[in-house]
């Protein structure tokens, strides 16, 4: 019996040592947690007293490297928008290319001013402290050099939405400069939601060339064609975007060649200011020409001997696809078999026109029939197969 509660009091002792160790360590660990807590505040607030220190260090050396490069090189002209270094690229700088659809010439002239005088101020200021004619100060140079970067980047947006609009390239002679191609895009927009920001809803695609001596709209089968009122506005605003992209270009090449001394990018901006000067020129006698009196009417598609056979059912398609149309006519007088490789018949192809009827004229715009190859030399009902490129005026 006396054996058996010895046994119970050793393990009662055992048990509550092993307690008070458990209580000790946990104690320990929790007032090590509390030193580790107490630390990390400490630590961070002499962080931000050190970074205070630093900003006010460096808005000092700042402020003073600000001061000798005003003394030396003037006050620091306006900083226009678009150079400001936290502006978003990606997304602001296209709405500021885009927004010149909506400035005069008079306000480009002036921001081209302005973004020459302050990126010379800039270049001059960032050269004279890599000199140390201007107190070093990276945290100033950082900024100039941010803000001649957006500089660039909008010039780059710029020079681009100009290769979109003319995409054919630009050659030099002796005569001056020339565009290889005599067609241009316009990206005909209409006002949208977002007019206001200077975006537009995309309508449809223009084209316009030299037709008989004058800049004129034409079809994408080169033909004249009139462009309605709404259009027409859409095409000036295009017009005003890339004329002021022509005078914000003007000066450019030979400023940044001058004062970056990189010739190749000379010739770049250059030959984008040329596009840009042939695009607006070529849109201004469009945009003078855009009248019925210079469309040409030509005769009418004659027909062939399968127009008789097929022209009702032709007919009935080419409404369904278009209900302008008023006819058709068939030019061709045997059908065009496509096969497989094997040279079984797949189906056999009309060709043809469908007369349709617009504001200023019926045009005939070139469409094909199909019938499919039902086997054993047959052939089921006719069927719409495709539309062409050729469209004109039919008197």
């Amino acid at each position: 019996m006396k054996k058996i509660n010895l046994i119970k009091t050793a393990v009662a002792v055992a048990l509550l040592f092993a307690v008070n160790i458990d209580a000790n360590a946990q104690f320990g660990g929790l007032k090590g947690l509390a030193n580790k807590a107490k630390k990390a505040v400490t630590d961070k607030a002499e962080e931000k007293i050190n970074n205070k220190v630093k900003e006010k260090t460096n808005d000092v050396v700042s402020a003073s490297a600000q001061k000798v490069a005003e003394a030396k090189f003037g006050a620091a002209p306006e900083l226009p928008q678009l150079m400001n270094k936290n502006i978003t690229k990606n997304s602001e700088m296209k709405e500021l290319v885009y927004g010149l659809r909506f400035k005069t010439v008079e306000e480009t002239k002036a921001l081209a001013a302005k973004l020459s005088a302050r990126a010379k101020w800039n270049r001059s200021v960032i050269k004279a402290m890599q000199s140390e004619i201007v107190p070093k100060d990276y945290t100033l140079m950082d900024e100039l050099e941010g803000q001649l970067e957006n500089r660039d980047y909008f010039y780059g947006e710029l020079m681009q939405m100009i290769t979109l609009h003319n995409s054919n390239d630009m050659k030099k002679d002796e005569k001056g400069w020339y565009s290889t191609g005599n067609s241009f895009m316009i990206a005909c927009m209409k006002n949208g939601g977002a007019a206001d920001k200077g975006l537009e809803n995309i309508k449809m695609t223009v084209l316009f060339m030299r037709v008989n001596g004058k800049g004129q709209f034409v079809d994408s089968g080169s033909q004249p064609k009139v462009l309605e009122d709404d259009v027409v506005e859409a095409a000036k605003r295009d017009y005003n975007m890339l004329l002021n992209a022509a005078w914000l270009l003007e000066g450019y090449p030979i400023e940044y060649c001058r004062e970056t001394e990189n010739g190749s990018m000379k010739d770049s901006y250059e030959k984008d200011y040329q596009r840009a000067l042939a695009y607006v020129l070529l849109m201004n006698e469009a945009i003078a020409n855009n009248s019925v009196d210079n469309l040409v009417f030509k005769p009418m598609p004659q027909a062939g001997s399968l127009n008789a056979q097929l022209n009702a059912a032709a007919l009935k398609i080419a409404k369904q696809q278009d209900n302008s149309t008023v006819s058709v006519v068939i030019t061709r007088s045997a059908w065009d078999v496509k096969k497989n490789p094997l040279g079984v018949p797949i189906c056999r192809v009309a060709y043809g026109y469908r007369i349709v009827q617009t504001k200023h004229g019926k045009r005939a715009v070139s469409c094909s029939w199909a019938q499919d190859h039902q086997g054993g030399g047959k052939y089921g009902a006719l069927r719409h197969y495709g539309v062409g490129t050729e469209s004109y005026y039919v008197k």
